[in-house]
């Protein structure tokens, strides 16, 4: 059962769907497939080069896709797509329109949902925000719940590939039919920091089991009662691997929730 439901909430000045809507998927399964269709209707410089631009963002709760361009020839307007990810991996049209008065855009996304589009001026002429509904974790069972700084090993009951009665480990070092977790922050980066000393989150999750595990995750922010389920999700983890998750530097992330455990012989590329 999919309990994770969003919308999208769009504050705009002006909004005309028909000429950006008629050219634009309604979904894709990959953001290359959006890709040819605005390649389909893009002007081209006399080299060839195509006029149009795009960016993936990740969040905390959102992953969204925006794609810009400008068709016509003398006229000040941009065409702008904006794409969600949904939990089926399939990116869905969230907004599709003509944005007047202006010959460029650029995109900008606050980690929280909200894509905002700017002039070639810099000043904000879209604002397009998804909104998540938070999931109550007290209604869900078989959960785990780690707090920043917290770090231990989960047993199971196990019956086949199900996982349930997850509990956090007594026993200081456990390595056999277990999953290791730890919600720490770091300073690693494979981009330069915005600051000196500035950190961000990082989930380590190892599966010592000898299948391949699968777990959902709810999120909570720090100063927030709130818990939203990541939208980007996480990728199966094989056997006897583990994952790491960072997110963006001076997150909020304070809690995760991981459930929903379960064990299959499904192969990992």
């Amino acid at each position: 059962m999919n309990i994770a439901i969003s919308v999208m909430t769009f504050l705009s000045l002006f909004v005309s769907v028909n000429e950006a809507d008629e050219n634009s998927p309604a979904t894709a399964k990959s953001t290359a497939d959006i890709i040819k269709a605005v390649e389909r209707v893009a002007l081209k410089d006399p080299d060839g080069k195509q006029y149009y631009s795009s960016i993936e963002f990740r969040g905390v709760h959102t992953k969204a896709f925006v794609v810009w361009y400008n068709p016509y020839s003398g006229r000040d307007a941009c065409h702008v797509w904006v794409y969600s990810l949904d939990d089926k991996q399939e990116w869905t049209r969230e907004a599709a329109e003509v944005v007047s008065d202006t010959p460029e855009l650029s995109a900008e996304f606050d980690g929280n949902g909200v894509v905002t589009m700017r002039d070639f001026e810099g000043t904000a002429v879209r604002t397009y925000l998804k909104v998540p509904v938070a999931i109550a974790p007290e209604t869900i069972q078989d959960k785990v719940s780690f707090k920043l700084g917290d770090e231990s090993a989960i047993e199971f009951h196990r019956d086949g590939d199900q996982l349930t009665n997850p509990s956090k480990s007594k026993t200081a070092e456990i390595e056999k039919l277990s999953v290791k977790v730890q919600l720490a922050v770091t300073s690693a980066s494979p981009f330069p920091p915005p600051r000196e000393g500035a950190t961000r989150p990082l989930l380590l999750v190892e599966n010592n089991f000898d299948k391949t595990l699968h777990f959902r995750t709810l999120v909570r922010l720090k100063g927030s009662h709130e818990y939203f389920e990541m939208a980007e999700g996480i990728e199966p983890i094989p056997a006897e691997e583990s994952i790491n998750i960072c997110w963006d530097f001076d997150s909020l992330v304070e809690e995760v929730v991981l459930y929903e455990f379960k064990l299959s012989d499904q192969p990992t590329e």
